[in-house]
């Protein structure tokens, strides 16, 4: 039964992936972004998650519920 569930959802990933790789491939085409282009858009990507998003997610899912999340103590700018 967990076999069976587990292929389940590992099938709708796949089929989520898939989706969004179409629509990757056409947006590509389309808007004609090229590698350099895409790097650039990651790096900018990657500069806007200097606030505490990332650590906060490492902390909720490594930390137990009742205990307070401190921001000083998990965030470490890069």
């Amino acid at each position: 039964m967990l076999k069976e569930i587990c292929r389940s959802i590992a099938a709708d990933e796949f089929r989520h992936y898939k989706l969004f790789y179409t629509y990757l491939v056409r947006y590509l085409e389309a808007e004609k972004i090229g590698a350099f282009g895409r790097f650039l858009g990651g790096s900018l990507a990657h500069r806007g998650s200097e606030d505490d998003e990332l650590a906060f997610a490492y902390y909720a899912a490594n930390h137990p519920a009742d205990a307070p999340y401190e921001r000083k103590r998990s965030f470490a700018p890069i």
